[in-house]
Parts: C-alpha cells; structure tokens; sequence
C-alpha cells in the first residue's frame, strides 16, 4: 500500500468518526484531524515514493 493511500484511508476514517461525535468541539478536532491527514496524503502523492526513505 502506498503512504499516500494509508494517508487517504485514515483521512476517511478519521472523517467518519468525526461524524459520528455528538459533541461539537470534539466533533470539529476530529475534522480539522481528517483536513491534516488529507494534507498529509496530498504531499505524499507530490513525493517520489522511496521505501527506504521511510525507515
């Protein structure tokens, strides 16, 4: 799996926990963490994928 799907995925995963919060400032926590892993998948799309460089 590339970095930049892993980064997708959590995004998403993070946005539907988000929808499931009732309480507003948790709620807006858990969406402004889906916009960061969002941002994150969109520099790693940017980067050559190099698995050594991860390590």
């Amino acid at each position: 799996m590339s970095i930049e799907k892993l980064f997708r995925e959590k995004a998403l995963a993070a946005e539907q926990r988000a929808s499931e919060i009732s309480d507003r400032d948790v709620k807006q926590e858990g969406e402004e963490i889906a916009i960061e892993w969002h941002t994150l998948a969109s520099f790693a799309w940017r980067v050559p994928s190099d698995p050594d460089h991860l390590e």
